[in-house]
């Protein structure tokens, strides 16, 4: 059985919040379809949504983030469970911020804080040498900061190394350059 993701025109027009589930499913190399809207799973609001083998049907970015790392085996354990949910969390807020363009003081609150992340889990991932789906979620919602919403979400990463490194490292990863690959606006 393969997953589905459901998005604005099925993934085949931009990528949207659909980008890091699509990222985690390609870096995992799992089978899956992309659907419209029109095929949702029930008690779902606003795409991305996602039906997993296992049973769940869900959306919001960090909610299937989170069920797809279960599922992919991309998921921290113990501690860092909750913390990589509470940065996909984060990141919702961050690239809120970041298309409401409340400037570079802001952006740079939220990347020092991504950066404190690294440095405490010497990286070069937010939970060290591994590569999680917490990663990709991360990872789109800076780089949708950066195209997307003033410069100050740009300018701020490149003030931290940690930072800049770890969206250096991402662009190295399979899920990453599969869904590049597609050649896919981030928005329409």
């Amino acid at each position: 059985m393969s997953f589905t993701l459901v998005y604005w025109g099925g993934m085949q027009k931009f990528l949207g919040r659909g980008w890091a589930p699509m990222m985690i499913l390609e870096e995992a190399g799992a089978t899956y379809e992309c659907k419209t809207p029109e095929e949702k799973p029930p008690v779902t609001f606003a795409p991305p949504m996602i039906i997993t083998p296992g049973g769940v049907q869900v959306a919001q970015v960090a909610v299937i983030a989170m069920a797809l790392g279960k599922e992919l085996n991309m998921w921290p354990t113990g501690p860092s469970e909750l913390k990589a949910m509470q940065l996909c969390c984060d990141c919702a807020d961050m690239l809120s911020d970041g298309m409401g363009k409340k400037g570079e003081n802001r952006m740079d609150k939220w990347c020092a804080h991504l950066e404190a992340q690294l440095e405490l889990s010497e990286g070069p991932f937010m939970f060290g040498s591994s590569l999680t789906a917490a990663d990709y979620v991360i990872y789109a919602g800076l780089a949708m900061c950066s195209s997307l919403g003033d410069e100050a979400g740009a300018t701020s990463i490149t003030k931290c190394p940690k930072l800049t490194a770890f969206m250096d490292e991402i662009k190295k990863c399979k899920g990453y350059l599969a869904v590049e690959a597609k050649g896919l606006p981030v928005m329409p």
